[in-house]
């Protein structure tokens, strides 16, 4: 293969817990390309229409873009990841199970 390809290749892959959850996603890093896929099963309900979670992204994940989501689409529960690695989380987790999804390009 061409030296230039080999870059494709290399992936980085982290745990992520994200609130109101014992359960972690994976983050995956290919290029400058971050997914972010898994299920969890919430802990807790109520609405957090733009409240900041403890949970931070981290570094080699953060997006380009402020606001870059995070869909839970089990419970219409939803995380707006900030450039800086803040979450403000959008809608009730219900205390549900849900798969998550999400994708952006990093910084």
């Amino acid at each position: 293969m061409g030296e230039g390809n080999h870059a494709v290749r290399d992936s980085v892959t982290q745990q992520w817990k994200p609130p109101y959850t014992n359960d972690s996603l994976t983050l995956c890093r290919v290029g400058r390309v971050v997914t972010i896929n898994g299920n969890v099963k919430f802990t807790g309900s109520g609405t957090q229409n733009y409240a900041t979670a403890f949970e931070t992204i981290p570094e080699a994940f953060r997006p380009l873009a402020d606001q870059s989501i995070i869909s839970f689409p089990s419970c219409g529960f939803s995380l707006l990841v900030m450039r800086d690695g803040k979450v403000q989380m959008l809608g009730d987790p219900r205390s549900a199970y849900s798969t998550a999804h999400g994708c952006w390009m990093a910084a």
